[in-house]
C-alpha cells in the first residue's frame, strides 16, 4: 500500500499545479520555495482507534511523497498537508473534511479506510467542488457516475477485489486434486468421535471423563 500513497501523493502534487495554472496561484506563510505560493492537500484517515496502524502507515506515506515533492524542485509553489484523524468515525470524518474545504488554500483531498466514512464526507467534498481521491476504501458505490468528477478512487472496489478471489478458490475446489479424507465416519458414537480427534488430533492416548462429562455424553 504505501507505493500506492506515494502515487497518490505525486499524483495530487499534480493537481495542485494545474490547479495553480488555471488560477494564477495563492499566496501564504510557506517555510519553503516557491517564492512564497502556497498550495494545501487535504489528507484523511484513522490516526487513532481500531484501524490506526492503516491509517497511520498510510498517513506516514503521504506525507513522504508531499516531502519529496517539496525537495524535488520540480513545483514552483510549496504542498502544505491539512492531516484529518477521521477515528473511521463518520461524523469526525465530515468535521474533518469541513475543516479541509473551508481552507482557501485546499485544492485537492485524499481519504479514507473506511468506507462508511467516505460515504459521509463525499457530500461535503462535492459541495465545495474539491477533488477527494478515495485511497483505502473499497464500497463500489463510492465512486458512481453522479459522484464523478469530484470523486475518484486509486483503491479497487469490493467486487474487484473479491470476484477474482473466489473464482480463484472455486477454480481450486474443482480442479485441483486433494487428499481431504473425514477423520471419522459419521457413524461413530460421541466416545468414539471425541477419541478419535484426542488421538489423532492431539497425540492423547486415552480420554478419561469427569461424572459430569460421562453424564453428558450419556
Amino acid at each position: 500500500m504505501k507505493k500506492r500513497i506515494l502515487a497518490i501523493g505525486l499524483t495530487l502534487c499534480m493537481i495542485a499545479g494545474m490547479v495553480l495554472t488555471g488560477c494564477g496561484g495563492s499566496s501564504g506563510g510557506s517555510s519553503g520555495g516557491g517564492d512564497g505560493k502556497v498550495v494545501k492537500l487535504g489528507f484523511l484517515s484513522p490516526i487513532t482507534g481500531a484501524n490506526a496502524a492503516e491509517g497511520a502507515a498510510a498517513r506516514n506515506a503521504f506525507k513522504l511523497a508531499i516531502d519529496q515533492a517539496n525537495e524535488s524542485g520540480d513545483f514552483d509553489y510549496t504542498i502544505e498537508v491539512i492531516e484529518i484523524d477521521d477515528k473511521s468515525d463518520p461524523s469526525t470524518g465530515v468535521a474533518g473534511a469541513q475543516k479541509i474545504v473551508s481552507d482557501p488554500d485546499v485544492v485537492a483531498a485524499t481519504g479514507h479506510w473506511h468506507s462508511g466514512v467516505a460515504e459521509a464526507t463525499i457530500p461535503v467534498f462535492k459541495e465545495a467542488e474539491i477533488p477527494l481521491l478515495i485511497w483505502g476504501a473499497i464500497a463500489s458505490d463510492l465512486t458512481s457516475e453522479e459522484n464523478y468528477p469530484w470523486i475518484t478512487r486509486s483503491a479497487p472496489t469490493d467486487v474487484q477485489e473479491n470476484v477474482p478471489l473466489a473464482k480463484a478458490v472455486l477454480d481450486t475446489i474443482e480442479n485441483i486434486p486433494t487428499q481431504y479424507a473425514p477423520l471419522y465416519s459419521t457413524e461413530l458414537s460421541i466416545r468414539e468421535k471425541i477419541e478419535t480427534i484426542s488421538k489423532e488430533i492431539y497425540g492423547a492416548r486415552g480420554v478419561t471423563y469427569s461424572p459430569e462429562a460421562e453424564k453428558a455424553i450419556d
